[in-house]
């Protein structure tokens, strides 16, 4: 883009127009002015605060002590702890809500830019790809999946990866090798795992091209084979620690073991009906009848972008492309899920596709092999301005026509708009999906009759800049039609950061009364849900968290009556009354009286008296040897002396045998001393830890 004032000259650089772009796009952050909802604050923040909290203190985090009786926080592969971003931020001052507003403009800005290298590697042109850039940048992938950071980050590293790998097959050089490792890393330890496994596949069938035309270059194929296994070895070894986390936690999570089961592989596809959001970004808004979850709902564009890709599928293709039409069509089929039986096939005989949930993913690699055929593509485009002349007369007809039904059907139900006593945000949660798609529609009219008054002759130059201009507007029109439903809320972002300030620094001792049942924050200037312990350091039991243990899930959902009573008691306690696994499979509170009763089948109710003895709930067997002597008097204390996620210290005043329980996962990853000397016989109490002393 250049810029001329006489003899005055200025190159605009296009990665600096993409910044500028994404801060437009998303300006309700960019400017602080309104809060996120959704999982990117009420997960994604309390899990990066507490990272930041450990870097700040000298520990690696670890372990996570306050959600789900603790857990194994640097196995949890949904917002691992093995990337740059949280060592930087952590050690820098840690991360605030504001955080989060920078790193989303940088993740959105980054995905451009890298869509935009991408495409500039098929096409050397850089009007094209700054087209493209913009298209994937501000798509409806991106929108929809905002508060889903680990998306976000995915579709920032998929078009570095793709460009470098593609850079690396063509020339296999040193240094698009190392590239590809970097990006590769950055994927997987940061981004969605689940976009790096379909690539995967992708790459296999491009790899297996090259080496067919290769046939008669031995040089080639040594090369690329030297090449290509130092670069797995180097993937390898970045990786690395994501792996042994991986295997050291499979035991204890089922789906790290065994993957999802095939109804999880289902769950939330992109439906065939939201391909509507292709020409309408404002109908996947609200709209129930796309039968999906809101998140899956959008692969908007730009409405250029689609005719344009339409129109080269008619051209003549090479083998590349080819092979990305292939992907696109397979993958789009796997992303409506149980609609088709590809998500199955997948399923059963794909590696790696049993290993996620969330069909509607596939749509995004969809978009990038989308957008990477429109770059291979457009230079080669025919009769441009005959064809813009065309898509923008259709677009005006489409969206004019548009405009008048969805106005016949929000006119029935009253627009939410029109009330000048109402803020955006409720207007836009109050008023109809036919109310949204009117406005898109006479605007995407307005701006179609504009790039019809300047197709600009013969001079494909300018007629680039007015496609992108038209693009680009429609494009940020559809995050806005989107933004206030996905991820902007109504709360004032000051007030979650200065509420954060107000929480304890460091790791303070845990409470004496029992553990804190941190209730949700679901104020309007708070909107944080759940995972609250993280910022007021005490265990909690609203939680979330995709990674849970085996355990946990087994005392949440088979014995709540257990875990409700666990609550109860403070982080680590002494006990005496023992109820053994066959008994507690049956175990349920006595709410008519004032004691802890527990009743079995065979043996009836049993109560304990009055003072609500504490109780341990052994999942493996005991020996009556080890019952035995069992005797808690009330001068026997447990007293809190230290209290970090990956070291805690206990004192223990006891006149007989009692059983010490602390109230945290089971993991082999524990080490247990009694005065220095190891303690080996660990029991579990409901699958947290205990031992006799």
């Amino acid at each position: 883009m250049e810029i001329k004032a006489g003899n005055f000259r200025f190159t605009f650089p296009y990665p600096l127009v993409l910044l500028l772009l994404a801060i437009a796009a998303l300006w309700q952050f960019a400017f602080l002015k309104n809060g996120l909802q959704w999982d990117i604050q009420d997960a994604m923040l309390p899990w990066r605060y507490f990272a930041g909290e450990n870097l700040k203190n000298g520990m690696f985090p670890l372990w996570n002590p306050y959600q789900q009786f603790g857990y194994p926080f640097y196995a949890d592969l949904q917002y691992t702890n093995w990337n740059p971003e949280v060592w930087i931020i952590g050690n820098l001052g840690g991360y605030t809500l504001y955080t989060l507003f920078f790193l989303i403009i940088f993740y959105v800005w980054m995905a451009g830019y890298g869509m935009y290298r991408l495409a500039l590697f098929f096409n050397g042109n850089k009007q094209i790809s700054f087209f493209v850039a913009c298209c994937y940048m501000l798509s409806g992938c991106m929108i929809s999946h905002l508060q889903q950071f680990v998306v976000i980050i995915g579709l920032a590293w998929i078009p570095f990866v793709c460009w470098q790998f593609f850079e690396f097959i063509e020339n296999l050089k040193w240094k698009n090798a190392v590239g590809f490792s970097v990006f590769f890393y950055l994927l997987m330890v940061s981004g969605y795992q689940a976009l790096a496994f379909m690539l995967v596949h992708f790459f296999l069938a491009v790899i297996v091209y090259k080496l067919f035309l290769w046939r008669k270059e031995k040089k080639k194929i040594i090369s690329f084979l030297i090449k290509g296994s130092v670069v797995a070895l180097f993937c390898g070894v970045l990786v690395a620690p994501v792996i042994i986390a991986t295997m050291q936690s499979a035991d204890y999570v089922g789906r790290l073991k065994s993957g999802v089961s095939l109804g999880e592989a289902q769950l939330s596809p992109f439906s065939p009906q939201s391909l509507v959001s292709l020409l309408s970004p404002a109908i996947s808004a609200k709209a129930g009848w796309l039968s999906t979850d809101f998140t899956c709902t959008n692969i908007f564009f730009g409405f250029i972008a689609f005719f344009l890709f339409i129109f080269s599928l008619f051209q003549k293709k090479n083998v590349l492309q080819k092979i990305i039409l292939g992907f696109i069509f397979i993958f789009l089929l796997a992303s409506f899920g149980n609609y088709t039986p590809v998500r199955k096939i997948l399923f059963d005989f794909v590696p790696l596709m049993n290993l996620f949930r969330i069909p509607g993913l596939f749509r995004i690699v969809v978009l990038l092999l989308i957008l990477m055929f429109i770059s291979i593509s457009l230079p080669a485009i025919q009769e441009l301005k005959r064809k813009m002349k065309l898509i923008f007369s259709v677009s005006v007809c489409l969206y004019g026509g548009l405009s008048v039904f969805s106005y016949v059907l929000a006119k029935k139900s009253g627009f939410a708009f029109s009330n000048n006593e109402t803020d955006v945000f409720t207007a836009v949660h109050s008023a109809s999906v036919w109310e949204l798609v009117f406005y898109q529609s006479v605007f995407f009219s307005f701006i179609s009759i504009i790039g019809l008054i300047f197709k600009t002759g013969n001079n494909d130059v300018l007629r680039w800049r007015v496609i992108s201009v038209v693009s680009v507007f429609s494009l940020i029109a559809g995050v806005q039609f989107n933004i206030y439903i996905n991820a902007a809320a109504e709360s004032d972002p000051a007030a979650l950061c200065n509420w954060i300030k107000e929480q304890p620094k460091g790791f303070p001792l845990p409470a004496n009364s029992g553990i804190a049942k941190c209730e949700s924050y679901i104020e309007k200037n708070y909107r944080v849900y759940r995972n609250v312990g993280n910022f007021v350091k005490q265990a909690q039991k609203n939680d979330f968290s995709s990674f849970r243990f085996n355990a946990a899930d087994r005392l949440a959902d088979s014995f709540p009556e257990i875990q409700n009573q666990l609550y109860n008691y403070p982080i680590a306690y002494l006990s005496d009354s023992v109820v053994t696994k066959e008994k507690y499979k049956n175990f349920k509170l006595d709410t008519e009286f004032e004691t802890d009763s527990f009743r079995d089948k065979e043996y009836g109710w049993f109560s304990f008296p009055k003072e609500k003895r504490m109780l341990s709930f052994f999942d493996n067997g005991i020996s009556p040897e080890k019952k035995s002597g069992l005797k808690k008097n009330e001068s026997d204390s447990v007293t809190c002396s230290k209290f970090f996620p990956n070291e805690m210290e206990f004192s223990v005043s006891n006149k007989n045998k009692v059983i010490f329980n602390l109230q945290q996962s089971e993991f082999k990853g524990w080490k247990i001393t009694d005065n220095g000397n190891p303690v080996t016989e660990i029991y579990k109490n409901a699958g947290l830890c205990m031992s006799f002393i």
